[in-house]
């Protein structure tokens, strides 16, 4: 009988080389002879259950538990039993089989780990079983501060996550990256453990982690609708933090040109976000020098800057419509609709379901601004009519300027001139400087509105020179876009002042002297500089955990998405 278990020249028995290939009929048969050894020997740091459990060898596994000579306990050369290699390498059926086994005894670290697997693979059995012991630690973490409601949230186990809360784990643990399972939940797209969460006691909404992103900043960026519109429903959510580069949950839907994308922002959070605000940059702890300091400004001014007229637009309109300023009588209405023809109804109804707001619930201010950004310039003159809407044609929208500087930057001439036509009654200000320092006559030139900016050229009391302290005169939106039409246009205007230098990088030639009162015009500058996109895109590739082989390798944002030694969701 000794041949049958006679080791090979490496050291293998024929019953571990059955159990490490696979072969379950042979291992029954072999562990029906007298003399063979079913738990030895240890090769390559496994013996034959360990390497039949790493290899996911199910069948083999089952065989040798049926037998009392297999120690289910007996470690492997790394000190660890069978069912902790099989966690190491994602053997989901081995480990529930393994563990259903009535000689199985774990320590509480082995248990803590086993609870964090259950809740990684979505395992809500096991993981009852765990915590019904009440030896596994709900907070134990990994080597990089992982818990098992991070994993949990990560894989979206809503039962796992709902028992971990209930037996008390910390909804706010965060990981050495400052992760929470928050964090975890809105960037992968979990709504049920979001909600979850949200409703646990403790919870912070806008936690940030390293690179000071929140949980709903990164819902947005990885554009997880469900989970972002959750979160921004929710009070206790601000939408106006930004990351370490001051970029806000709505600078990245603004960033990525998805209009879906901001109205869901704008909605979601209501009053509370601010469109034209730009949040404080915080020192970066970020390695790409290079972006340090970089202007990002408001949402707003990056569009406005990018020239994302439908952006823009659509910015105006959240500030126009949401909320309704006043509720709208029966006369009111009855006006508004002999105004609207078929075509500004069909367009102006859209708008409001875009929106989610009723049909005809806006008052005549508002439907006055609507058609003003939606170039409708019919309707503005007809609404015109009525002196109390004149009174409010030049009060700010947003920038600190009204209907006729937006109708000027989206390129609507008719508006524009229509508004012009009724300056004294309407008290259009044609030199209005914006929050950010520029004419619309800058911006007219800056998106190449050739028939705009010969419109204003035309009025005798433009200003070709004008710019606030932190704003830029026209010419130097010639510099920066190089519209030549527009350029032959300012350049011939008997005003226009020019030093001859380089401002911020721009080359300007041209002679300059006095006129009308106007001297030299220098050191403007141009703020742009917006347009950059950062992405955190260097990771951690895993190898070996705990002396067990692990094959993958990712390449997640700030790790997001690494299962962290188990494995799971690598994007």
């Amino acid at each position: 009988m000794r041949a049958v278990d006679q080791p090979a020249h490496n050291g293998a028995t024929a019953f571990f080389y059955a159990a490490f290939e696979g072969h379950p009929s042979v291992v029954r048969l072999l562990l029906d002879v007298d003399g063979v050894d079913p738990n030895g020997p240890v090769l390559k740091g496994h013996h034959p259950l360990g390497w039949a459990a790493v290899k996911g060898h199910l069948y083999v596994v089952e065989a040798m538990l049926e037998s009392e000579r297999v120690d289910v306990n007996k470690p492997d050369g790394n000190g660890d039993p069978p069912i902790m290699a099989a966690a190491a390498n994602e053997r989901v059926a081995v480990v529930n089989a393994l563990f259903r086994h009535a000689r199985l005894k774990l320590s509480r670290e082995q248990k803590s780990e086993l609870l964090a697997w259950a809740a990684a693979f979505d395992q809500p059995e096991m993981a009852h079983a765990l915590l019904n012991d009440s030896q596994a630690d709900v907070d134990f973490v990994n080597a990089r501060g992982v818990g098992a409601l991070h994993h949990a949230a990560t894989a979206g186990s809503a039962d796992v996550a709902a028992a971990l809360l209930e037996a008390g784990a910390n909804v706010s643990l965060a990981d050495k990256d400052g992760r929470t399972p928050l964090h975890q939940a809105a960037y992968h797209g979990r709504l049920a453990v979001v909600k979850l969460l949200l409703n646990a006691d403790g919870v912070d909404a806008n936690a940030r982690e390293v690179s000071g992103g929140t949980p709903v900043y990164w819902a947005i960026k990885q554009r997880q609708f469900g989970t972002a519109a959750a979160l921004l429903s929710d009070p206790r959510t601000d939408p106006n933090v930004g990351d370490e580069l001051g970029l806000t949950p709505l600078m990245k839907a603004v960033e990525s040109k998805d209009l879906s994308t901001v109205r869901l922002v704008l909605r979601g959070a209501a009053r509370r976000v601010k469109v034209d605000h730009a949040p404080e940059i915080e020192p970066l702890k970020t390695s790409f020098k290079h972006m340090r300091g970089i202007p990002w400004g408001s949402p707003l001014a990056y569009a406005m800057s990018q020239s994302m007229h439908s952006t823009v637009k659509t910015l105006l309109e959240f500030q126009i419509l949401f909320p309704p300023l006043q509720e709208v009588d029966d006369d009111d209405r009855s006006q508004l609709k002999s105004l609207l023809t078929d075509d500004d109804l069909k367009l102006f109804n859209r708008t409001l379901r875009e929106w989610g707001l009723s049909r005809l619930s806006l008052s005549p201010r508002q439907v006055l601004l609507w058609a003003a950004c939606n170039n409708r310039s019919r309707l503005v003159e007809a609404l015109l009519a009525n002196p109390d809407l004149n009174d409010i044609v030049d009060r700010p929208i947003m920038h600190d300027v009204g209907i006729f500087y937006w109708s000027v930057y989206l390129g609507h001439a008719e508006v524009a001139r229509t508004l012009l036509e009724r300056r004294d009654a309407a008290a259009v200000r044609i030199n209005a400087l914006s929050e950010g320092g520029e004419t619309a006559l800058y911006w007219a030139v800056h998106e190449n509105h050739v028939e705009i900016v010969r419109l204003l050229l035309s009025e005798e009391d433009v200003d070709v020179n004008l710019a606030g302290e932190k704003g830029d005169p026209p010419i130097m939106a010639v510099a920066a876009k190089g519209h030549v039409e527009s350029a032959r246009l300012l350049l011939a205007s008997p005003g226009i002042c020019i030093t001859t230098g380089v401002h911020h990088g721009y080359e300007v030639h041209h002679g300059c002297g006095v006129h009308h009162g106007y001297g030299l015009h220098h050191g403007y500058g141009v703020h742009h500089g917006y347009g950059l996109h950062h992405e955190y895109g260097v990771h951690h590739e895993y190898g070996v955990h705990r002396g067990y082989v692990i094959h993958n390798e990712y390449g997640a944002h700030h790790g997001f998405g690494a299962h962290h030694g188990y494995g799971y969701g690598s994007l």
